[in-house]
């Protein structure tokens, strides 16, 4: 993705985010968002957001966990790995 179209979807999605704070689906889609953008901290928090919610979505934990070991925390990502 281009980076002035990563920008414009980050900026949509945030706006989205903020305007249907319940939206697990559109908070999800923000992560992803995120993680293409590298912004991989503001992406474990949406998507800890979106855990919340969806507390027995093994591919969900899998994916937390995948980013924690990415940004190199590796007790959250077992703490994750061991909820799959």
């Amino acid at each position: 993705m281009a980076q002035g179209k990563a920008d414009e979807a980050l900026g949509y999605a945030g706006r989205a985010v903020e305007q249907f704070p319940g939206h697990t689906e559109l908070r999800l889609a923000y992560a992803r968002i995120l993680v293409q953008a590298k912004r991989y901290d503001e992406a474990l928090v949406q998507f800890k957001r979106v855990v919340e919610e969806r507390p027995g979505d093994a591919d969900l934990l899998y994916t937390v966990a995948l980013l924690c070991i990415e940004v190199e925390r590796y007790d959250q990502a077992r703490e994750y790995l061991e909820l799959v």
